[in-house]
């Protein structure tokens, strides 16, 4: 079994093994954002271009962000710039994701004056961060079971990291919509605990919901609504997303962008 399934299959034992010895009660899903209630961004955006001659883009986060499985070499960030592109919008994409992020990395980065300068100038922010907090803790330990004891201790991290990642961007801008993706599930229905796993993979994105619901213009995407795990078609390898699964994330920002299901990107 190659090291990408063990990662894979081992998370899916540990939020399950999590479930089974703590259970929490899942929330009930969410009513519709103020976002897409007000109509979305998408007004706004083509305003900012017209006035400032261009929109300015920023994708934060890890591989996924970044794009990492894509024959392209170009994630969700690309095909939300090539759609705004068909609005008649001038698009500058800027993509600083780095492959294997934490947010404790993300954090600490947003230290850096040139990447503040990038957050300072955006019109549009998107984020992705999280699944390496989880990843990473299964390999440091090599044993699912045994980073079952850390497993809230990670979450908690997790969600202080991520507010005090939104108080920075908030504090340098307090304007651009910020868009985080949630958490999906990669592994296989047929694998063990996969429906344990999933339930607890919908309670992390809440409590990142949570978070989110605290900062102005600020939403999480439901991609795990669209990354079928009984559809395969959609990754690359047995954690990222191919093409397809790229622009289906998009779809799920666009969204958001226009505040309502668009259909805007042409998914094959």
């Amino acid at each position: 079994m190659n090291k990408r399934r063990v990662i894979a299959i081992g998370t899916c034992l540990l939020v399950a093994a999590v479930f089974i010895v703590l259970w929490v009660p899942v929330h009930n899903p969410p009513k519709p954002s103020s976002t897409e209630q007000e109509g979305g961004f998408l007004q706004a955006l083509r305003r900012i271009a017209s006035e400032d001659g261009r929109l300015d883009y920023l994708v934060l986060g890890d591989s996924v962000a970044l794009g990492k499985g894509s024959k392209k070499e170009a994630g969700y960030g690309y095909w939300v710039a090539e759609y705004l592109k068909g609005e008649g919008i001038d698009v500058h994409l800027d993509n600083r994701a780095v492959s294997g992020q934490t947010s404790d990395q993300l954090l600490k980065s947003l230290d850096d004056r040139d990447l503040l300068a990038s957050v300072r100038q955006s019109d549009l922010i998107s984020i992705t961060i999280g699944g390496n907090d989880l990843l990473k803790e299964v390999l440091r330990s090599g044993n699912p079971v045994k980073a079952l004891r850390n497993f809230w201790h990670i979450q908690k991290r997790y969600t202080d990291n991520l507010e005090a990642i939104l108080d920075k961007i908030r504090r340098n801008n307090p304007h651009a919509p910020v868009l985080i993706t949630s958490l999906y599930n990669p592994v296989e229905p047929e694998e063990p605990y996969f429906q344990t796993a999933r339930r607890l993979l919908d309670r992390w994105n809440e409590e990142m919901k949570k978070v989110a619901s605290t900062h102005p213009a600020t939403e999480v995407i439901d991609v795990d609504r669209l990354l079928l795990p009984d559809e395969r078609d959609w990754l690359a390898d047995e954690i990222h997303p191919n093409d397809r699964g790229y622009q289906l994330m998009a779809e799920g920002l666009l969204e958001i962008i226009r505040g309502k299901v668009s259909g805007a990107v042409q998914v094959r």
